[in-house]
């Protein structure tokens, strides 16, 4: 039977590699307690020194502009909106802020000709 793999967290990994490197806690020590491979160790060691300098970047800012323009227009109240058009039904959209756009006019213009 195949042995099942222990997927470590980062944050067990850090724990881990600070261990052995503040309170120098042997490799074997700790990989005996893991059951994990020294080479394993090794790679997580390396990975955190090369990637050590992203934590010192500047954290950028995510552009919510585009989202916060999506909320404020579907907050507008509907009397705003304003009836739409499609093939002289102005009722099925009177509510839809999206009903005036050209795919959807088509796609009801051919659902109007097969009902």
């Amino acid at each position: 039977m195949k042995k099942q793999r222990k997927h470590y967290t980062p944050e067990e990994k850090v724990a881990m590699l600070r261990r052995r490197l503040l309170e120098r806690v042997p490799i074997s020590e700790l990989c005996d307690k893991q059951r994990l491979q020294p080479t394993v160790f090794y790679r997580w060691q390396k990975e955190f020194f090369e990637n050590g300098a992203a934590a010192f970047q500047p954290k950028a800012q995510p552009n919510h502009s585009a989202e916060q323009e999506r909320i404020a227009y579907l907050e507008k109240p509907a009397e705003k909106w304003g009836p739409q058009t499609c093939a002289g039904h102005s009722h099925w959209l009177a509510f839809f802020p999206f009903g005036g756009s050209e795919p959807m006019n088509a796609a009801l213009r051919r659902l109007h000709s097969v009902l």
